[in-house]
């Protein structure tokens, strides 16, 4: 990309992004948007990049491309003007992993949409920005026509679940036995 006039841009050489070059990413870029390759290889690093950097805390987004297979490739055919729109329009973690979600299920089914939501639910769990979250919520409520009620019911009790389960094992770790 670099040698077709995109600046700031680097490779991972390969298709593993390490830990070490996050740490690296994170200390010169807070905003970092990933673009591998459109195979089950590129989409698969994609997921693994993209947890090592959310873990290092790092606004992610993922540049969304069709028509080629790579950034390279879709610079050559379609131009730098192109390739920047996509930059602008790179989607967020939250949205990238509804995305993969919905691709395995049909909405149009009440099964899948009642799975879909379960898991829509978990994802949203996971993201500590409250305001980011509720506009997640309001977003989704909007798109699939369930009530931010419902959302936020699933969301709190998926974490009443998980907090009475580590409550079980803490207190279960606390007793001693007792020597009669």
């Amino acid at each position: 990309l670099h040698q077709r006039g995109i600046d700031n841009v680097v490779a991972s050489c390969g298709t593993a992004l390490t830990e070490a070059q996050g740490r690296l990413l994170r200390k010169y870029a807070e905003k970092v948007i990933i673009s591998y390759d459109s195979d089950s290889a590129g989409q698969a690093a994609t997921l693994r990049g993209l947890e090592i950097l959310n873990n290092l805390g790092c606004d992610i987004r993922i540049l969304q491309m069709e028509g080629a297979k790579d950034p390279d490739e879709y610079v050559i055919k379609y131009g730098n003007g192109r390739f920047n729109d996509l930059v602008e329009n790179a989607i967020s973690l939250v949205e990238f992993k509804i995305k993969v979600l919905k691709k395995g299920l049909n909405i149009e089914n009440t099964n899948d949409k009642i799975k879909f939501m379960n898991e829509i639910a978990k994802i949203l769990g996971g993201v500590d920005n409250k305001i980011e979250q509720e506009i997640y919520i309001d977003k989704i409520s909007s798109d699939y026509n369930i009530s931010k009620e419902a959302i936020y019911a699933q969301i709190n009790k998926n974490e009443y679940s998980n907090n009475k389960g580590a409550k079980i094992l803490e207190s279960s770790s606390i007793r001693k036995p007792t020597i009669k």
